[in-house]
């Protein structure tokens, strides 16, 4: 069970993320991840996919601390000095019968992680940093890459967005 330091860090993140949903709290958001996108790095998500439930996203680790429905096991972790990291993120699924823990589906099982030093808050403006200052990969017209604060970033490019992007994660290796 969590401590109150990690609670703390866990109720920061999920109130920023509901603020960030909510038009009359969320102030400027110009430039930055739509609701889905940040919601994607922060708690991952769950979604059907081939007859079964998998996990995407989930790159926030709020003070080292999995969020509610999420662990991670860190075994054979690669650790970068700019704070970054990777892991093996599994979703409980409720869904399932019996629930269950299910793997991260993709890249292997693997997320990379931001520090877990920064609050939400620096995430998001870590994205919306790197994209500003970043550029599209030629190889993947698709994805974007740029740097913040000494962290590697990468995302989707999504035209149909006000801000052009997604949403981003670590890039590995940094």
């Amino acid at each position: 069970m969590a401590g109150s330091v990690e609670k703390k860090f866990i109720r920061e993140a999920l109130d920023y993320m509901k603020k960030a949903k909510n038009p009359r709290t969320s102030g400027d958001r110009t430039g930055k991840m739509d609701d889905w996108g940040l919601e994607h790095i922060i708690t991952g998500d769950s979604k059907l996919g081939q007859r079964r439930r998998k996990g995407t996203g989930y790159h926030y680790r709020p003070g080292g601390s999995d969020m509610p429905g999420r662990r991670t096991d860190l075994t054979g972790s690669t650790q970068y000095p700019n704070g970054v990291y990777t892991g093996k993120p599994e979703y409980f699924d409720h869904q399932s019968t019996p629930p269950k823990w299910k793997k991260k589906g993709g890249n292997g099982g693997v997320s990379t992680y931001f520090p877990d030093s920064w609050s939400p808050q620096q995430v998001d403006d870590a994205v919306a940093q790197a994209y500003k200052n970043g550029s599209i990969n030629p190889a993947d017209p698709g994805k974007w890459s740029g740097t913040h604060n000494g962290v590697k970033i990468e995302g989707f490019v999504d035209p149909s967005k006000p801000h052009g992007y997604t949403h981003g994660w670590p890039s590995y290796p940094q």
